[in-house]
């Protein structure tokens, strides 16, 4: 029995031992994790390449708290020639975030990663080329259409292909920027299906405008107030802003509730582009459940975006007396009129425009699209042809013929 107890003694005696050298061995320091983050996407932590953050052990996830992440710097070439002060913001779900300025300034471009030329930017070709930093992505962005852009955004034709990257209204850009968004669902919740939208309006036919002058920034490519009076002589039109003898608070709820109770809304551009398709559809006339009228843009382009028979077209129609017989007919037929609606039992709009554009979350997108295609890598992934600005903008508008245009 003795034998046995000395027998146990030893073994918990060793096992005790053991693990107080285990627990006293002298460990080496952990050394600072050397950290490199290559196209936003690979992480390098003692030379081992990791795929992502998600496959770093606990140990190493902890010192990667400690380490700052990396953030790319974007210049809006726009404003003073002076630096700016950044806005620093992260970017959900990507390694990086973006450091963002806005100014024209030299010193600031030799430390940026991306450039993006705004459609009113004061550009020195010859002296941007002498400047420019191997692989800085060149980005060309305007929300307002070729004739409203300043001529020397858009380089001579052997220079057409400098941007690396569009960015714009046009669906076909690098990174789209629309005005609008509609959304398809399956469930509109609150929504009334037997709501008789022709019940609330008290006026016929709204149009505000600011542009009433074919010069300089009010450049129209078509004679739309000429239309709008001509239009006036047949239904009745309440004419806001500028160009008419009403007053409407620009951008105001207020000023929306006045428009949408009117059973339409004249949405006309000023200008006949492809695509363009501004806040006088998704705001004036939609948001505040008014029928747009639209012209601008072709069919076409209105369709591949715009909640379904959510809209009339101007080219749907040969003269003024097929169109005036319409607007009276919906008028009249509260069922008919009624149709325009049915869009809204299956999705919803979402406006966008400049306001948001311009802001420094909106250029995550722009920091994913140069991560994607390597832009931030002295071998980028991609040897992507850069577009010609000619053929994607200057050639975008169109010369149509017909009703509404000559009349």
């Amino acid at each position: 029995m003795a034998i046995e107890y000395r027998h146990m003694f030893v073994v918990w005696s060793t096992f005790i031992i053991t693990c107080f050298l285990i627990a006293n061995k002298k460990q080496p320091p952990i050394s600072p994790i050397p950290l490199m983050m290559n196209h936003g996407e690979r992480i390098v932590l003692g030379g081992k390449v990791l795929e992502s953050i998600s496959f770093v052990n606990r140990e190493s996830e902890n010192q990667l708290r400690n380490v700052s992440r990396c953030y790319r710097q974007v210049q809006i070439w726009r404003g003073r020639n002076i630096p700016d002060a950044p806005q620093t913001n992260e970017c959900p779900g990507l390694n990086c975030g973006i450091r963002l300025l806005k100014d024209t300034s030299y010193e600031t471009m030799k430390h940026s990663d991306a450039i993006v030329f705004y459609h009113t930017s004061p550009i020195n070709w010859e002296e941007l080329q002498k400047r420019r930093r191997i692989h800085q992505a060149w980005i060309f962005f305007s929300i307002e259409p070729p004739p409203l852009t300043k001529k020397s955004v858009v380089p001579p034709l052997e220079l057409d292909r400098i941007y690396n990257f569009t960015m714009s209204y046009r669906p076909s850009s690098s990174i789209h920027s629309p005005y609008g968004i509609y959304t398809p669902k399956s469930h509109i919740k609150g929504f009334k299906a037997n709501r008789n939208w022709a019940k609330e309006k008290t006026g016929l036919v709204a149009w505000a405008s600011s542009r009433c002058i074919g010069r300089g920034l009010h450049l129209q490519t078509w004679r739309r107030r000429e239309f709008v009076e001509t239009l006036g002589k047949h239904v009745s039109i309440d004419v806001y802003g500028n160009c008419g003898n009403k007053t409407c608070e620009r951008h105001s709820d207020k000023c929306g509730s006045i428009l949408g109770s009117h059973k339409f809304y004249l949405a006309l551009e000023n200008s006949e582009c492809r695509d363009y398709i501004t806040e006088k559809f998704w705001v004036n006339a939609l948001r505040y459940n008014s029928v747009p009228i639209v012209y601008g843009p072709p069919r076409e382009d209105y369709e591949r975006v715009a909640p379904p028979n959510s809209f009339i077209h101007l080219q749907d129609f040969n003269n003024f007396s097929e169109l005036v017989d319409y607007i009276n007919l919906l008028d009249s037929t509260d069922t008919l009129y009624n149709t325009y609606f049915k869009w809204r039992e299956k999705g919803s709009i979402r406006f966008e425009g400049e306001g948001k554009v311009l802001r420094p979350p909106f250029y995550c997108k722009m920091v994913n699209t140069l991560l994607e295609n390597g832009n931030f890598s002295a071998e980028p992934k991609v040897e992507r042809q850069h577009p010609s600005i000619h053929d994607f903008w200057t050639k975008s508008c169109i010369e149509p013929s017909g009703f509404p245009h000559d009349f």
